[in-house]
C-alpha cells in the first residue's frame, strides 16, 4: 500500500495539490472579503460597533489599493501554485510585503487594539503567517 507522500497525481505528490488547493481557497476568501468591503459595505460592517464600522469605512485610498493588491496577488499565488509556476513565489512574496504596510497602518498608525477584539488580531497574524508560509512553500 502506497503512503500519502509517495502517491502522485500527474507526477506531483498529492500533498502538493492539497497545499496549493488550501492556498487558493483561503485566498479566495480574502478576495471575497475585499470585494464585499468595496461593493457591499453594509454587509461587511454588519455586527460591528459604530466605532469599528467608522474605522472600517474610512480607510484612505492608498490602503484600499494595498488591500486590493494584497488579496488579489495572494489568490494569484494560489492559482500559480496549482499551475506549478515559479511566479507563485513572487505573487506571495509581494503580497506579504504589501501586507506589512497594512499591518503598519493598523498597528502603528492607528490604535486598533482598542477598537477591535482579540480575535481579529489573531486572524491578522494568521493572514500574514499564511502569506509567508505559502511564499516559502512556493520557493521549495
Amino acid at each position: 500500500m502506497a503512503d500519502a507522500a509517495s502517491t502522485k497525481v500527474g507526477g506531483v505528490p498529492v500533498w502538493f495539490w492539497i497545499v496549493a488547493g488550501v492556498a487558493t481557497l483561503f485566498n479566495v476568501g480574502g478576495v471575497m472579503a475585499y470585494l464585499g468591503s468595496q461593493f457591499d459595505p453594509e454587509s461587511a460592517t454588519a455586527g460591528m460597533t459604530a466605532e469599528q464600522a467608522a474605522y472600517f469605512l474610512n480607510y484612505p485610498a492608498w490602503y484600499v489599493a494595498i488591500y486590493a493588491l494584497t488579496t488579489h496577488l495572494a489568490l494569484a499565488g494560489g492559482i500559480l501554485l496549482l499551475l506549478r509556476r515559479s511566479w507563485a513565489l513572487y505573487a506571495f512574496g509581494i503580497s506579504a510585503a504589501l501586507y506589512l504596510f497594512s499591518v503598519i497602518y493598523h498597528y502603528v498608525l492607528n490604535d486598533v487594539f482598542a477598537t477591535f477584539a482579540a480575535g481579529i488580531h489573531i486572524f491578522n497574524f494568521v493572514i500574514g503567517a499564511q502569506l509567508l508560509a505559502f511564499a516559502f512553500f512556493a520557493h521549495r
